[in-house]
């Protein structure tokens, strides 16, 4: 609660007589006395507890009398009439505060101004904010500093993550505090899953020693594989084993995992291939695969033809490099079957049928740049 001084005042003329009827106003320091009415102009009231304002000029009563309540501080008075200036009085300390000889009062002052209504300033603690009062003037604010989580637990060692780029890795921090975490890489990778272990035989696959009885020619059968990386091929090879002279196609369609399961993305296109065991290695129309799930498909027009090691080379890279062994996720028969004149694979997979055995897979047989 603020503190209301009295202050009690007469003007006389310089014969000693009161004059009624003088104006006087209470400014702040340092004020504007060159014109009335002065500035800036203090807050003054006809009653201790501040609760009636009183509006300046003040008005000398019938014997030069005048008073009024203000808050401590150091203040300029100056005794006007008839609206000339006639006297001014500066440092007039109010409040018992002040030098004693009309100096300069002390104040409480809030970043290097003074504060004309207060001298007492109290500091309170808050939250993770400590005030500590060191006993020669100086207050001591500190509060707990931002610490890092890990894990959703507080690391009191450490206030800073430090992202740094390694290999292949991008750091793309924004403005909001968020930094996006990105791959540039390119060439040879082996990050993927595949399965679908030994030979691809059409209709069917050998799958750990399981041998299935032959099905129809023009069969489609897919193996599901997930990529990571972007890869832009332009090359198919593969290893035939022997078997009737036929015509082989292979296909890429969007996995069970996209909007639209089963959809042809890019076909290597009718590739002529012989009963001799070879690698073929053969130019197909480019393609980029972008991260994601997807299904390899194959299809021949017999049933005695068997390929393995189905490999996509890079345009801008040379040699091949297998995925890494992945979680059995199984190699199937596709409903829609390809169309002859030329070997086309279908538009879409419709329905698979999972093969017997799919879910123990071995080792996979599919190799990527």
């Amino acid at each position: 609660m603020l503190n209301y001084f009295r202050t009690d005042g007469w003007v006389k003329s310089s014969l000693g007589p009161a004059i009624p009827g003088a104006q006087i106003w209470v400014c702040l320091q340092p004020a504007n006395v060159a014109s009335l009415p002065p500035s800036p102009l203090a807050a003054v009231f006809s009653d201790p507890n501040g609760l009636v304002p009183i509006q300046q000029p003040i008005i000398s009563d019938g014997f030069g009398h005048y008073d009024f309540y203000t808050t401590p501080g150091v203040y300029t008075v100056i005794v006007g009439l008839g609206g000339i200036v006639q006297q001014v009085y500066p440092d007039q300390s109010i409040g018992g505060i002040g030098s004693g000889g009309g100096g300069t009062a002390l104040a409480l002052q809030a970043n290097g101004q003074p504060l004309a209504y207060q001298l007492l300033l109290n500091l309170v603690g808050a939250g993770s904010v400590s005030v500590a009062d060191q006993g020669n003037g100086t207050v001591n604010i500190t509060g707990t500093s931002v610490a890092l989580l890990t894990n959703g637990v507080q690391n009191t060692l450490q206030s800073k993550l430090n992202l740094v780029a390694g290999s292949g890795i991008v750091l793309t921090p924004d403005a909001l505090g968020d930094v996006t975490v990105s791959n540039n890489v390119s060439g040879v990778t082996t990050v993927g899953y595949m399965m679908g272990a030994g030979s691809i035989t059409p209709p069917y696959a050998t799958l750990s020693g399981i041998a299935p009885s032959p099905d129809v020619a023009n069969q489609v059968i897919v193996t599901r594989f997930g990529w990571a990386y972007s890869l832009t091929f332009n090359t198919i090879s593969f290893t035939e084993l022997g078997g009737a002279a036929a015509n082989v196609a292979f296909g890429i369609y969007s996995g069970p995992t996209s909007s639209t399961p089963g959809t042809l993305l890019w076909s290597s296109g009718s590739i002529a291939v012989t009963n001799t065991t070879a690698t073929l290695v053969v130019s197909v129309p480019s393609y980029t695969l972008a991260p994601g799930d997807y299904y390899l498909a194959m299809t021949c027009t017999s049933t005695s033809y068997t390929v393995y090691g189905v490999s996509l080379s890079e345009v801008t890279s040379a040699g091949t490099t297998s995925l890494f062994n992945g979680p059995p996720v199984g190699c199937g028969k596709a409903a829609n079957a390809s169309t002859n004149g030329p070997l086309t694979m279908p538009a879409t997979l419709g329905t698979i049928s999972i093969q017997a055995g799919s879910s123990t897979y071995g080792y996979p047989m599919i190799y990527f740049t």
